[in-house]
């Protein structure tokens, strides 16, 4: 039975999948602004922050309007996210003379970036059940409390660093995993020696990714 929707799931067209995670990341959004950012979050975290009523209410108004932004920014976010790591799988496995065609390194990224858009849902409903504890600074936190960053947060490390700490996480993990598995399938290649590959490709390219972002926002800050 498992064997059966994992095989109908892996056949299951690239635009579909796109379609199926921006769904998933709808709902999630959807849980967050119904049971997390509401009125009572508002008063306990943003309430104070001002002394005015009026502006109290125009930092209100802000807020929820970065619900429909949010929204509006999920297909967006998925489809940078599959470019990325499909230009990352790209290269980084031709440069290692195992031949990929850019269509099936997006097709592998397609089949397995559900991993990150579940785990942003089920963090979110935790959260709202009461399961995980948040507060204003780690409201949007669905990766951090689960790193390796986690255990260094009183060590005052530079932000950059945190950064890089904050990708070796269990999510991360499960996802090279499921990754390295599909791409064995499509190169035929030991899984063992897939999942070194993938693993090594990924992290240069996230190392990459993370400082190159780092030192934009120092250019314009």
């Amino acid at each position: 039975m498992e064997n059966t929707l994992i095989s109908k799931y892996l056949k299951i067209n690239c635009w579909h999948l796109f379609l199926l995670n921006i769904m998933i990341y709808a709902i999630m959004i959807f849980v967050e602004y119904r049971f997390i950012q509401t009125d009572n979050y508002y008063s306990m975290y943003l309430k104070p922050l001002f002394s005015s009523a009026d502006d109290y209410q125009k930092a209100i108004l802000e807020a929820k309007f970065y619900e429909l932004y949010n929204y509006l920014w999920i297909p967006v976010h998925i489809a940078i996210q599959v470019i990325l790591i499909s230009i990352c799988l790209f290269i980084g496995y031709n440069a290692l003379n195992y031949f990929i065609s850019f269509k099936n390194s997006v097709k592998a990224t397609c089949q397995s970036i559900i991993i990150f858009s579940l785990n942003s849902l089920l963090v979110t409903s935790l959260k709202a059940g009461g399961v995980i504890e948040y507060n204003a600074k780690t409201v949007d936190d669905e990766f951090f409390f689960q790193s390796l960053g986690r255990l260094f947060v009183n060590q005052d490390l530079p932000n950059l660093i945190y950064r890089l700490l904050e990708k070796v996480n269990f999510v991360e993990v499960i996802f090279i995993l499921v990754l390295s598995s599909i791409l064995s399938k499509i190169l035929v290649v030991n899984l063992m020696r897939t999942i070194l590959l993938t693993l090594g490709i990924y992290l240069f390219g996230t190392i990459i990714y993370i400082c190159f972002m780092y030192f934009i926002e120092l250019l314009f800050n």
